[in-house]
């Protein structure tokens, strides 16, 4: 394990930076600066599947105004009413830190942070990543319970939430085409609860979107054209 302290924002940021799979970034307080979204924007960029978990309750409103610039790169954005812990884990490795993903933080704050390697520390690594599941769970019971539509939520598995392969869709099955989660199937509504929220605020049918409405691959979507070309034809 490698333990540092002062600012810290830079075991942050090579945590994300290094990841090639999956990443959860889970903490209270969120206000990203211009490194950390950089940082984010290429991960999405990679491939690498983006969980952000943050305090909902009071907060929720102002933490999901702080993320949505953000939110065409993340998988999922989620809330726990009272979440305190501050954990960011990649497939290769977890820092458990004081520091919250705050501007304010990275720039003058003191901190600390434990880096732990899942290759050195695989134990350690493993009781992390239960941490991350458990977080997962919580903030989908959440998003459930906010939720003002049908449909599933979030399908995570033990390799850091990212969707089981093989696993086969319900018929009539729709999917939401920013964040991917199941829905119901409806052209007219594409968009999941949470995120039609985020996009009611700019209103753009045309804003490109990241899957297909009916197969959830990765496609160059929108509210006007919910479908990839694929589903389209078939649809035809």
């Amino acid at each position: 394990m490698i333990v540092t302290h002062g600012s810290v924002q830079q075991d942050i940021l090579n945590l994300i930076s290094g990841a090639q799979q999956a990443l959860v970034l889970a903490c209270p307080y969120f206000d990203p600066w211009r490194g950390l979204t950089a940082a984010i924007e290429r991960a999405h960029a990679r491939g690498v599947v983006i969980h952000l978990i943050l305090r909902g309750a009071d907060e929720r409103e102002r933490h999901a105004a702080a993320a949505s610039a953000l939110r065409p790169f993340l998988s999922s954005l989620r809330f726990i009413e009272r979440l305190h812990a501050k954990v960011y884990l990649s497939e290769q490795a977890a820092v458990l830190s004081s520091m919250n993903l705050l501007a304010s933080s990275a720039l003058d704050s003191v901190e600390f942070a434990v880096t732990v390697l899942k290759q050195l520390h695989p134990d350690g690594y493993q009781q992390a990543l239960k941490v991350c599941e458990s977080l997962i769970a919580m903030a989908e019971q959440d998003r459930l319970r906010h939720s003002t539509g049908g449909g599933g939520g979030l399908r995570v598995t033990p390799a850091l939430g990212q969707p089981q392969r093989g696993t086969p869709r319900q018929r009539g099955a729709g999917h939401c085409i920013r964040c991917g989660d199941e829905i119901a199937r409806n052209l007219d509504k594409p968009l999941c609860p949470d995120c039609y929220k985020t996009w009611s605020k700019y209103s753009d049918e045309d804003y490109v979107e990241e899957r297909c409405h009916h197969c959830a691959r990765k496609a160059a979507t929108s509210m006007r054209k919910p479908l990839c070309r694929s589903c389209y034809e078939a649809a035809a």
